[in-house]
């Protein structure tokens, strides 16, 4: 009787063991056996769609992106500006410190936010470095339960979205503290701090509209201006007005705040090797060498600690191309044609993708999570994507193996994991496919 106690003690265990172990420190196979290298994907270096056509995507890139300059009042509802007001304060979500916030914690922010008199400004302006756009107006981070797999650290739901530097904006709103700007860009709206902010006119914005734009292809590219004086790092999905062209630079206006507050612009050097005339001519090698460059690179929730998510990784890849993709990752599944592969089994997905995506430039949705098609190699189809992890589970409990980067993977990622959880595998959890340029317009 005793030992029949005691091995069921044992084998649990044991099982929790091995379980704890596998989430927290396994290394994907997948990852290991795939060529983390896009170029191995390329299978030609032909433009893959026609200039004419490039270049009027890329108007309406530009179009879109300075959109929030032609505002003359907020895009946004009390309601939807303020959502979160509305949920975070009645669910158990915890500080940096792991104690649970108050509801008074919330009321001061509210007061703070002065919801009431919003909106209380109209102006235009421009990010004069990297920032983060935040759901309330503070720097303190929102988590769910630190217990809970997926959640906790680095999932921030104050976090909203990071924004580059030169981004145009428009300024809704202010704080009662004035530490905190309430901006709509063209792709998202929160709270920034106001010093991140200069203030710009109607010149301003003319002289910063020269037509011509020069796009980052490469992260952490020091901007230093006419002066010799740092002002930010440029990363990819960054662009810059053209100014002139030197022989190993390109010359560029940047943002500057005076000390009214007001945008002032100066000019920086950036060496041809780190970035591109927008936009770059599209065609598989290209995409593969921006890709390349985010190999590797942590994942960041809402972009934290200037890292990308999945969908501010496809977004970034695709702005030196001059194609506007949004935000979030449902968002950018439905800016395209969407191509539903609901009900089909994995193994129909998985040829059905192979078959009809086109590398490079079809897009693999999953709630939650997107990915980029980049072609097949031994006959199995392979995609980029920066991810958090996979999903594992043992005696009923959910768990992850941490990936926390950006990869190039199979379809299959989870294949060789130990207690991966079989009935929430990548391929079940795929919703459809999305082509960003619609195949009638390629060049075959």
């Amino acid at each position: 009787m005793k030992s029949k106690t005691i091995k069921p003690f044992i084998y649990v265990v044991v099982l929790s063991f091995l379980f704890s172990c596998t989430t927290k420190y396994q290394t994907l196979k997948d990852i290991k056996e795939t060529p983390q290298n896009a170029y191995a994907f390329v299978k030609s270096d032909k433009p893959l769609i026609n200039r004419d056509f490039q270049l009027l995507i890329d108007r309406y890139f530009d179009k879109i992106f300075f959109s929030p300059w032609e505002r003359s009042k907020s895009f946004y509802s009390k309601k939807t500006a303020f959502w979160g007001f509305n949920v975070y304060p009645y669910r158990e979500v915890y500080g940096e410190n792991r104690k649970r916030i108050s509801k008074e914690w919330f009321r001061k922010l509210k007061l703070n936010a002065d919801i009431k008199n919003f909106p209380s400004l109209s102006l235009k302006g421009i990010t004069i470095t990297n920032t983060d756009m935040k759901v309330f107006p503070t720097s303190k981070p929102i988590f769910y339960s630190f217990d809970k797999a997926g959640e906790g650290f680095p999932f921030d739901y104050n976090q909203n979205t990071l924004i580059h530097a030169g981004t145009p904006v428009y300024i809704s709103h202010i704080s009662k503290d004035k530490q905190w700007f309430f901006v709509e860009t063209s792709f998202a709206a929160g709270w920034v701090k106001s010093n991140d902010i200069g203030l710009i006119d109607t010149e301003i914005q003319d002289i910063y509209k020269t037509g011509t734009y020069v796009a980052v292809v490469k992260d952490n590219v020091s901007i230093v201006d006419e002066d010799g004086i740092f002002r930010f790092k440029a990363m990819i999905g960054s662009i810059f007005p053209l100014v002139d062209e030197e022989k190993d630079y390109f010359v560029v206006y940047i943002p500057v705040r005076d000390i009214d507050g007001f945008t002032v612009l100066t000019t920086a050097k950036i060496p041809k090797e780190y970035a591109v005339i927008k936009p770059w001519i599209l065609k598989e090698k290209n995409i593969a060498k921006v890709i390349n460059e985010t190999i590797g690179k942590p994942y960041g929730w809402g972009g934290l600690f200037y890292n990308r998510d999945c969908s501010a990784n496809i977004r970034d890849i695709f702005v030196p191309f001059g194609i506007w993709l949004p935000r979030n990752s449902y968002a950018q599944a439905k800016s395209g044609i969407f191509v539903s592969v609901d009900g089909l089994t994995e193994d129909e997905k998985e040829n059905f993708i192979k078959k009809s995506a086109i590398p490079f430039l079809t897009l693999i949705w999953m709630r939650g999570h997107i990915m980029l098609y980049i072609g097949t190699k031994d006959g199995k189809p392979y995609v980029f994507h920066n991810f958090w992890g996979i999903k594992t589970r043992v005696l009923n409990k959910e768990g992850r193996v941490i990936v926390g980067k950006a990869a190039i993977t199979s379809l299959r990622p989870e294949k060789d994991v130990f207690f991966a959880d079989r009935y929430r595998t990548f391929l079940k959890r795929i919703k459809g496919i999305t082509y960003i340029i619609p195949p009638k317009y390629l060049l075959r």
